[in-house]
Parts: C-alpha cells; sequence; structure tokens
C-alpha cells in the first residue's frame, strides 16, 4: 500500500502538466498552429515518461521477461533505441515473434539494416497470424538492406 502511494505521488506532477498542456493542444485562433504541436510534444513525452515509471513499478512487484520487454519498448521512446536494445538482447526470448519484432524496430532505428532484416525475417516466421506476418512483411519490405 505505502509502495502504491508512492507511485501515485510520482505521478500526479507529470499527470498536472498534461493537463496543463491541453489548452495549448486544443487552442484556437491566432498562434494556435504554433502552440498546438508544442502541447502535443510536453504530452507526449510526459505520457511516454509516465508509461515507463508504470513499467518500472510493475517490474518491482511483478517481474517477468515479457514486462521487461514492453518495459523496453517504453524506453526506446525515453532513452532511445540503443538503450532499449541492449534490455532486449538481454532477454532470452527467442520463441516470442515480439522478441523479434521489436528487435527488427530497434535495429532499424539504429540504421542497422541488415540486421533488422534478420530479426523480421525471424518473428514473421514464428508468427503464427496471418495478419501479423503481412505487417512484418510490409515493414521488412520497407528496409534498404544495403545500408
Amino acid at each position: 500500500e505505502a509502495t502504491d502511494r508512492a507511485l501515485i505521488r510520482t505521478m500526479l506532477p507529470p499527470l498536472a502538466a498534461m493537463l496543463g498542456a491541453l489548452p495549448l493542444v486544443l487552442a484556437t485562433g491566432p498562434g494556435s498552429e504554433l502552440r498546438r504541436p508544442l502541447g502535443i510534444t510536453i504530452i507526449g513525452g510526459l505520457l511516454v515518461s509516465q508509461i515507463l515509471t508504470l513499467y518500472n513499478h510493475l517490474m518491482s512487484i511483478a517481474p517477468s521477461p515479457i514486462v521487461a520487454l514492453n518495459r523496453a519498448v517504453a524506453v526506446a521512446e525515453v532513452d532511445g533505441p540503443h538503450a532499449a536494445l541492449t534490455l532486449v538482447d538481454a532477454l532470452e526470448l527467442d520463441r516470442y515473434y515480439l522478441f523479434h519484432a521489436i528487435r527488427a524496430d530497434l535495429l532499424r532505428r539504429l540504421g542497422r539494416n541488415t540486421e533488422a532484416a534478420l530479426a523480421y525475417a525471424a518473428a514473421i516466421a514464428k508468427s503464427d497470424k496471418a495478419a501479423e506476418r503481412k505487417f512484418l512483411q510490409s515493414s521488412r519490405s520497407g528496409i534498404d538492406v544495403a545500408s
């Protein structure tokens, strides 16, 4: 219970800041085209950091490789793809197609396209759903493997 209260105290200031930035997003009139992107950026950045905070909390109370993988996705948005890839590569989830899909996306974002294409191929091979395979194939086909 004390941990829950601490989590709430940690999350309230950023949530208040997000609410405070909401008028920028909803702005109309002269100058609103400049304020709106600023508000979206503020809210988006705070939201992603809050998601990471929640995954950190979840890891402290119910750690698992899947939670760690999802946390790595949030880390990619907060600290960048290199930090996230380090976390992902430490996981032993080779049989899980999303492990390979996430790894492929991080490698693509780092410009490591040949490795990304191989990771997409692994994800495609491990997925048992046609729609997922189609999406992954589309993502893989958009990679310039010469890079």
